[in-house]
């Protein structure tokens, strides 16, 4: 029997007559499989547009802020339903490399409807080296290894141990079960092309957030303050991750060295729409002031991103959903890392702290900079010099252009559609660098409910034997925020509830002010470097 969504009753539908239909049996195979059936995420609503879904499936329901996402995952790619006759809407999708499927259903009276979707290919990131992941998921690690193989994921990292404000550490059930049967690396290997990492954590204090990836062990006690926390991570090998860039204690864990990556694709990015509210130093505490969109969004974060960039903070991108809280699909926001060996846990992680990745809601977008992907160095005899930049962008949909940032100024670049391959655009491109900087790559489009951002960590460019000339305004910028931290937990408000937080007992306090002083040191050092 159908489980009906929201606004509609299965009672109801009986009571109008209309209860009287057939079975709907849909079965989801991959043609790059040789045709086996495979897990995805479906959609089925009714002509009223109510979400329905079968048993035996992993069902996903969350709506906020007018926003909702509404979806199941039949675990063996196959599902059942019994359904009153009529018209339905169906909808499949597979991650971002796949081909979505969108097709009308005729249910008929007291018989079996039988449909078959066969998924396609447009792309295989794979097979040019990139292996995708998505750096939030709060999902239980039992249904891990099938929301992958729907979404095409191959790397996860499950958030199984979550502290949020001052409450209680929330840890997975299963935590111990996996660890126990994963490599020595907890890494749980689900096939050569997919894993997941299977002890990650997130620290998260009102209006900012630390994710740390790939610790062998679960942490004792996840305490603030977060920089202390990054401290302990980071000595175990966990990668550290600040979740958004609008993070409000970024400034002070990148300040000294303790951030590894930073997430602008991240979970206010939504299949339906995007979260609009205030969160960190978005809106009003940003470097430029953006209109609140979506896109006035994305570039709030991005313009965080090249500040800290331009006081010489070498931080590469991550991205992830947070599906299991908000209302989006797993690895709608996914970064994509570049390996040239086989996939391990070591290599992916390895890879994402240098740099070599991009990350995106919709298109692939690949970067070379004289032949270098992004995380290179390039190290010139001189200046200025002409660099010979690649640019693909892969996409379902048409695009004309996209932009090339580099020291955080974009230039638009029109693409060409590679004629032997329909969904790659491409631009060859020489730059002239007049001094060290960095180049990166970025796409950037306004949808109807929310907007789609691709960007690349940058490629490095120095002069031989000299350092990254510190840009001094955005090193002001950055101790302006750690000077309204101070201030904010020096006089704490009643009504905030971060300053409550970190400052919860004298002794967290303290520690919390000693922090911000080594972080106000550590930008006065880069005040007196080259400019």
């Amino acid at each position: 029997m159908a489980l009906v969504g929201k606004h509609t009753s299965w009672l109801a539908l009986i009571g109008t007559g209309l209860a009287f239909g057939g079975t709907l049996e849909v079965t989801i195979v991959d043609s790059a499989q040789n045709g086996r059936p495979t897990p995805a995420r479906v959609y089925l609503t009714d002509a009223k547009g109510n979400f329905l879904r079968p048993e035996g499936v992993i069902a996903y329901e969350r709506e906020r802020f007018g926003f909702a996402e509404r979806h199941f995952v039949p675990p063996s790619g196959r599902f059942r339903v019994e359904l009153p006759e009529g018209s339905y809407f169906l909808e499949v999708e597979k991650g971002k490399e796949y081909i979505p499927v969108r097709r009308r259903v005729r249910v008929r009276a007291q018989g079996r409807t039988l449909i078959r979707i066969v998924l396609e290919r447009w792309v295989d990131a794979v097979s040019l080296g990139w292996y995708s992941g998505d750096l939030h998921l709060h999902r239980p690690l039992r249904d891990t290894p099938t929301l992958m193989e729907a979404e095409d994921l191959n790397v996860t990292t499950p958030i199984t141990r979550w502290r949020y404000a001052n409450e209680p550490v929330r840890v997975d059930p299963d935590l111990d079960k996996y660890l126990a049967a994963a490599q020595p690396d907890a890494a749980y290997h689900i096939s050569e092309r997919r894993l997941f990492l299977v002890v990650n954590e997130e620290l998260e204090p009102p209006e900012a957030a630390i994710l740390t990836h790939g610790w062998t062990q679960p942490e004792s006690e996840l305490q603030y303050p977060l920089l202390r926390y990054a401290e302990r991570a980071r000595a175990h090998g966990a990668v550290v991750d600040s979740e958004k860039a609008t993070n409000l204690e970024l400034p002070v864990v990148a300040a000294l060295g303790m951030c590894d990556v930073v997430g602008v694709a991240n979970n206010h990015f939504w299949r339906t729409g995007w979260y609009s509210g205030p969160w960190g130093a978005w809106p009003g505490a940003m470097p430029i002031k953006r209109p609140v969109t979506c896109l006035g969004y994305a570039l709030g974060g991005l313009d965080i991103y090249y500040a800290l960039l331009a006081a010489g903070l070498r931080l590469g991108l991550s991205a992830g959903s947070a599906n299991g809280v908000h209302p989006v699909p797993p690895g709608w926001s996914r970064v994509y890392v570049h390996l040239d060996e086989p996939l391990s846990a070591k290599a992916w992680l390895q890879a994402l702290r240098a740099g070599r990745s991009f990350v995106t809601t919709g298109p692939l977008l690949i970067l070379r900079v004289n032949g270098q992907l992004p995380g290179a160095t390039l190290e010139l005899a001189a200046f200025p010099a002409h660099l010979n930049v690649e640019l693909e962008l892969w996409s379902l949909e048409p695009v004309t252009d996209c932009e090339l940032v580099i020291d955080g100024q974009p230039q638009r670049l029109r693409l060409e559609r590679d004629p032997g391959r329909v969904h790659r655009y491409v631009r060859q491109y020489t730059v002239e660098m007049t001094g060290p900087g960095w180049i990166a790559a970025r796409y950037l489009a306004e949808q109807k409910l929310g907007c789609t951002l691709a960007h690349t960590s940058p490629v490095w460019v120095l002069e031989q034997a000299g350092s990254f000339p510190v840009r001094q305004a955005a090193v002001h910028y950055l101790l302006d925020r750690v000077h309204h931290l101070r201030e904010r937990l020096l006089a704490p408000q009643a009504d905030d509830p971060w300053a409550k937080t970190v400052g919860a007992t004298p002794e967290l306090k303290a520690q919390a002010l000693r922090m911000l002083d080594e972080a106000e040191q550590a930008y006065r050092e880069r005040l007196r470097q080259p400019r």
